[in-house]
């Protein structure tokens, strides 16, 4: 399993995954559009990374095929990502990661981290996990990981926990699904010194 820049080419594998309106609500607070369309989900990813410093990330097995993605957010340094196709990914990499969120204390934003359908139940998705983490406190240099997940998504919340995440705040009722209320968990890990 790697990690690379988030390239356009993905989306498809992307849309695959977020398959019924339940999981995109809990994948990305439906603040995209269901189903998922390209211009509009590029539009967010750029508006993001523009806005927030919040980069795109696709997660690969060994044979380059997508399995995941997550967007993250690094120290802030404004760096021109308009050719981050055509790196090569370590050097995309080192690009991401002077890009970021929080540069008064050194963390960085974990969020729409959503894993193949059809590789769920097999230990992927703690995988792809411990990559980001060791990518966040390594290559990246965070200080800290935060994220938010819903209190509904309990497996989710059980590999947060199992990679070293602790609920650092919960707010009941926060988000409307249909007929139905969530709460959102805050969740944070820290480097070990």
């Amino acid at each position: 399993m790697k990690i690379r820049p988030y390239w356009k080419s993905d989306f498809d594998y992307i849309k695959e995954w977020d398959d019924n309106d339940k999981t995109h609500a809990k994948w990305c607070a439906n603040l995209l559009q269901y189903p998922l369309i390209f211009h509009e989900f590029q539009k967010y990813i750029d508006d993001e990374e523009k806005k927030w410093n919040q980069c795109a990330f696709t997660v690969t097995r060994e044979d380059g095929i997508p399995m995941g993605f997550f967007c993250l957010g690094f120290k802030f340094e404004r760096r021109s990502l308009s050719n981050i196709e055509s790196m090569s990914a370590e050097d995309a990499l080192e690009v991401k990661a002077d890009k970021g969120c929080n540069y008064d204390n050194n963390s960085g934003f974990l969020k729409f981290v959503i894993l193949d359908n059809k590789e769920r139940g097999k230990g992927f998705g703690k995988e792809m996990l411990h990559k980001i983490i060791e990518y966040s406190f390594g290559s990246a240099n965070l200080s800290s990981v935060r994220l938010v997940v819903f209190d509904n998504n309990r497996s989710a919340i059980k590999t947060y926990i199992d990679a070293g995440f602790y609920e650092t705040e919960h707010i009941p009722d926060a988000f409307h699904y249909k007929d139905e209320l969530w709460g959102r968990c805050f969740m944070n890990i820290t480097r070990n010194k």
